[in-house]
């Protein structure tokens, strides 16, 4: 795999050349596959803190001087249905 530089070409185009020294493709695909791993690991742990976070919002709201508790309990059945759905659309295979 190698970087490349782009110089003028004709008309509105660019010309790609190779550039750097290049780096195997073994090691490209196993550079890769760790950062994807390490990005899904990450998204995963937010998806799954969004849960406590959606919690502590239910017990912040039960204090609140105004609440409609009607709305709240919908709002919190969709928010519970949205993080689930998050989380199922990350880990079905």
């Amino acid at each position: 795999m190698y970087g490349a530089t782009y110089t003028r070409g004709e008309w509105l185009c660019k010309d790609a050349h190779r550039a750097g020294t290049g780096i195997a493709h073994d090691s490209v695909v196993g550079i890769v596959a760790k950062v994807r791993a390490d990005f899904d690991e990450a998204v995963l742990k937010k998806v799954i803190e969004l849960k406590s976070a959606l919690a502590e919002i239910d017990r912040l709201l039960v204090g609140h001087s105004s609440r409609n508790d009607n709305l709240s309990g919908l709002a919190r059945v969709d928010l519970l249905k949205a993080q689930a759905l998050l989380l199922a659309s990350i880990t079905c295979a």
